[in-house]
């Protein structure tokens, strides 16, 4: 049944148990953007860079700064799903509103520390070892989708007149 902007209804799985009382019935998006719905959409292409006390860190930034329904914890289980067996991830229990989270990966022997928060929309893998968040990187690399716009001022204008209004791109995916 058509809805808004003409886009249908459509049934969605129900969410992991991980995850708080989402709908199932939901506007299907966009057919450009279907295939990042089932991915981690982050703003900034991640690095790996030097951390604190010597440690190296990957950071995925997921969207808005004080945005409480990004859902960590779902990201986490599609990365640990994505790793395979054996892997293990430790954080503490669910809790309404929660920030700030510590927790453990455990994956291939190593233990890679994990962050995330809500106040500023990332999640931070970190280890000593620059070789266990190079390996966790490539394997995750997959479930990651570039959302980011470019911003205004790098648009360029419709050739057909210069007082004609830019108009957006459509957002891009790009492999990292």
């Amino acid at each position: 049944m058509p809805c808004a902007l003409g886009q249908s209804r459509v049934t969605v799985p129900q969410p992991h148990p991980s995850t708080s009382g989402v709908p199932t019935g939901q506007i299907e998006p966009p057919r450009s953007l279907w295939h990042l719905s089932s991915m981690i959409p982050v703003n900034w292409a991640p690095k790996i860079e030097p951390g604190q006390a010597g440690t190296w860190s990957l950071t995925l930034f997921t969207g808005d700064a004080f945005d409480y329904s990004i859902p960590f914890r779902d990201y986490l289980d599609r990365i640990l799903a994505r790793l395979g067996e054996p892997a293990a991830l430790r954080l503490p229990p669910w809790q309404e509103g929660e920030d700030f989270i510590e927790g453990t990966l455990v994956w291939r022997g190593r233990d890679i520390h994990v962050y995330f928060e809500h106040s500023l929309a990332y999640l931070d893998f970190s280890s000593p070892d620059r070789t266990a968040i190079e390996d966790l990187f490539a394997h995750i690399r997959p479930e990651l989708a570039w959302t980011a716009l470019p911003p205004l001022a790098l648009i360029p204008r419709s050739p057909a007149s210069a007082t004609s209004r830019a108009t957006l791109p459509k957002p891009r995916e790009i492999l990292f």
